[in-house]
């Protein structure tokens, strides 16, 4: 009786320590995620600030895209990414794509994509499974994606862009889900706000450019009446036309023969006429005097235009009044032109200040800044300061500690040392004196010789990211710390836990060999005894996955086929059937790998093949070696009981076993999925119930 009681105290507090470690691998699992994800979320948000930052250095739209499709495979963390971008400035639209295999035109992508995103509402970000990207020949070979779409019917252009994974790699990459899809819209936006910046930086140059090229090709017409482009007009000095050339002609549909003796303003003028321009003229025209004015006169079809208008007095030797000359220039476009930079300057001004951007500019002639203004507001700086001491006040809202650093960057851009520059500084706010972190960018436009010309810069308050940022890293930095001392608790009580264990296998040794064990006590000593030894395998689980997430990689030469050989050796004396080992080998046997974590994997694959052996065939395990310069590719077949389909796809997870017969943890392949993940290689299982499993492994090694 006592023996029994004794029993079921030992079974008892067996259980009791079972429970309590896997409740203990439970908790450290969860605190193992808790921080790999924080660790993602930071790292995600150091790659969108600095694709962000890069996106604004690109100067075309190759650059541009290639980069930003590079920028969605890195943070989204899918496997590829297509960008088609069709613009008013090229017939076809132009394809950028990372990762993809790219098999069709880019006029065809557009066309399906098009299609795909016409029932949904503009902007919207679309996820698309494998059976709705089938429908669609070009995307065909994709298994899910994101799609989104934006254009700007202003500056003419239309941008699709595609990220996602392919159907033969879906295994390798994380499903997409509601974080890869809130990523790839914050990144399409910012992407989106920087296009259409640049897009009309870019026009309001050119209509810059082209106006200030039609002034100077104005005052170069103007000198030979004969070769201008410009209407002529000659009256006598009553204001009466003599002579008209073919461009006026053009420009007011009027010919000689009809203006003939007539003043301008009888047929030019109309009701939209400038009064105060008019009577200027006038007064010049009294008064025999040059002027230059600018009126809205009328063709002959009646349709308005804008006329710059100068009229020169002649006089003849003896200083009498004889003629007038006016030279008048449709200038329709450049005003439309104007009107269109300064609605163009007042949206980027409203995207600076939706978006809280300070900009500023300072040119290397006047040595005087501009600002917009979010930057007063920024530096809590009155909008009444003048231009002349904005740099100054500038410098006096430095922090005392940063100071040198921000002038010295700021020196090295405007010397010409340095082309850019970006730095993170702080200030003292002047309306409060509250000190602020500053995201800063500077970038230079240089001349033909290299000379500094001017600086643009950008300043953005990041005060509330910087303290988030600061106290993400704190917790990251506190996690790793519970991480450490867990995987040492892991250690040190994994060790503890393995000495009564193996004390208590003794007692039971020591209990067997007394001859008076009656048979029922001897079936429990088995129980007991096999009980003790699948703890302790257990324990030594999970020494090994706390081993291959805290020790580095070692690598070592070794021989990779007396591994595989020592190891089935120690394997199959363990069960009394006989089981056979085929090994082919191709390429060198020696390796440079770490051979400690090899050996846990081939120790538990080759273990799995020897435990679920079928009672009913031969045992036969086949394993092919395959070493190639950078990677070796193990094979490890077996005609064992096999796994059901439904369970194939969670063999990895951790305490998962897929038969209620198995006598294993649901550990090992959960090891050997976190030791490959380690080595940075892969592992595939293809298994079929009652006909055996084929596991395929491909590792890393150096050469």
């Amino acid at each position: 009786m006592s023996q029994k009681v004794e029993y079921d105290k030992l079974l008892k507090d067996f259980r009791d320590l079972q429970l309590r470690v896997t409740r203990f691998s439970a908790i450290e699992q969860e605190l193992i995620n808790t921080r790999d994800k924080l660790d993602q979320e930071l790292e995600l948000y150091k790659r969108m600030q600095h694709y962000n930052s890069e996106m604004l250095k690109r100067k075309n739209d190759d650059e541009f895209f290639g980069l930003v499709t590079e920028g969605f495979v890195d943070v989204m963390e899918v496997e590829n990414t297509l960008i088609l971008f069709k613009c008013t400035e090229f017939e076809n639209p132009r394809m950028y794509s990372e990762g993809m295999k790219v098999s069709f035109e880019a006029a065809e992508y557009f066309k399906e994509l098009q299609l795909f995103l016409s029932s949904f509402e503009p902007n919207e970000c679309v996820y698309a499974s494998k059976e709705i990207l089938f429908n669609f020949h070009t995307l065909a070979e994709l298994g899910s994606a994101l799609v989104s779409s934006f254009r700007d019917e202003t500056l003419g252009y239309q941008v699709f862009v595609l990220s996602g994974i392919s159907i033969a790699n879906t295994k390798l990459y994380k499903p997409i889900g509601e974080s890869q899809k809130t990523l790839f819209k914050l990144f399409l936006q910012q992407a989106e706000s920087v296009l259409a910046s640049r897009k009309r930086s870019e026009k309001i140059e050119n209509q810059i450019k082209l106006i200030s090229e039609s002034e100077k090709e104005l005052k170069k017409l103007s000198l030979i009446a004969t070769r201008t482009k410009s209407g002529v007009i000659i009256t006598d000095t009553f204001g009466q036309i003599e002579w008209v050339n073919d461009a006026f002609t053009h420009i007011t549909g009027y010919h000689l023969d009809e203006v003939m003796g007539k003043k301008p303003k009888d047929f030019l003028q109309g009701h939209d006429t400038d009064s105060l321009e008019l009577q200027d003229l006038k007064k010049a025209l009294w008064s025999k005097k040059d002027t230059e004015v600018t009126l809205v006169n009328y063709d002959k079809q009646g349709n308005p235009y804008f006329n710059q208008l100068e009229v020169i007095s002649v006089f003849d030797d003896k200083g009498k009044h004889v003629n007038f000359i006016a030279l008048q220039r449709d200038i329709t476009s450049e005003i439309e032109a104007q009107s269109q930079i300064l609605k163009m300057n007042s949206r980027f001004e409203l995207i600076s200040r939706q978006s809280r951007i300070g900009i500023w500019e300072w040119d290397a002639q006047s040595k005087l800044v501009e600002w917009n203004e979010v930057l007063f507001e920024i530096l809590g700086i009155s909008k009444r300061v003048k231009k002349e001491v904005l740099l100054d006040t500038w410098k006096n809202c430095l922090h005392e500690e940063d100071a040198q650093f921000v002038l010295n960057k700021l020196t090295s851009v405007m010397n010409g040392e340095l082309e850019t520059a970006e730095y993170t500084y702080r200030i003292v706010r002047q309306t409060d004196q509250v000190i602020r972190y500053i995201q800063a960018s500077i970038v230079s436009e240089r001349g033909m010789q290299g000379e500094v010309l001017r600086l643009v810069g950008s300043s953005m308050d990041i005060s509330e990211l910087k303290s988030a940022q600061d106290a993400l890293i704190a917790n990251n930095q506190e996690l790793k710390k519970i991480n450490l001392e867990l995987d040492n608790f892991v250690y040190s009580i994994s060790h503890d836990l393995r000495s009564p264990l193996l004390s208590i296998k003794g007692i039971i040794s020591l209990i067997r060999h007394q001859g008076s064990i009656d048979e029922q006590s001897r079936k429990f000593l088995d129980l007991a005894d096999t009980s003790v030894v699948r703890l302790d395998n257990t324990i030594q689980e999970i020494l090994e996955y706390s081993r291959n997430s805290r020790l580095d990689i070692v690598n070592e030469e070794f021989s990779i086929d007396d591994v595989i050989q020592n190891v089935f050796d120690d394997l199959k004396f363990s069960v009394s059937e006989e089981i056979s080992l085929s090994l082919h080998h191709q390429g060198s046997a020696l390796v440079y790998a770490d051979r400690a974590r090899i050996n846990i994997l081939l120790k538990n694959i080759l273990g799995n093949s020897v435990k679920y052996r079928r009672a009913d065939a031969q045992s036969e395990i086949h394993v092919n070696v395959e070493v190639r310069e950078n990677e070796i590719e193990l094979d490890v077949t077996d005609n064992g009981q096999g796994i059901a389909e439904e369970h194939v796809e969670k063999v990895f997870n951790m305490f998962y076993r897929a038969t209620t017969t198995s006598v294993g943890t649901g550990l090992g392949l959960y090891i050997c999925h976190e030791i490959i993940t380690k080595l940075g290689g892969t592992i595939q299982i293809d298994s079929k119930l009652g006909v055996g499993t084929r596991v395929k492994m491909i590792i890393p090694i150096t050469a």
